[in-house]
């Protein structure tokens, strides 16, 4: 059996040929249950690597 790499285009057509929940929904999931468990919303940006929304967000993002 050769191993393949997963290209970016075709690894979004290997997990839902295979009934996998797409990343997306994953990170959506994680982000609410962070802000779900009073996790500040610049630092589950931060987490997630959003751009900072606010000036508060953007120099917790240089402290990091």
């Amino acid at each position: 059996m050769s191993k393949k790499k997963l290209g970016v285009r075709n690894s979004d057509h290997y997990f839902t040929k295979r009934d996998f929940v797409p990343a997306k929904y994953l990170c959506k999931f994680s982000f609410d249950k962070m802000i779900e468990l009073e996790v500040p919303g610049s630092i589950a940006d931060f987490i997630q690597g959003r751009v900072p929304r606010r000036v508060g967000a953007k120099h917790y993002m240089t402290l990091a």
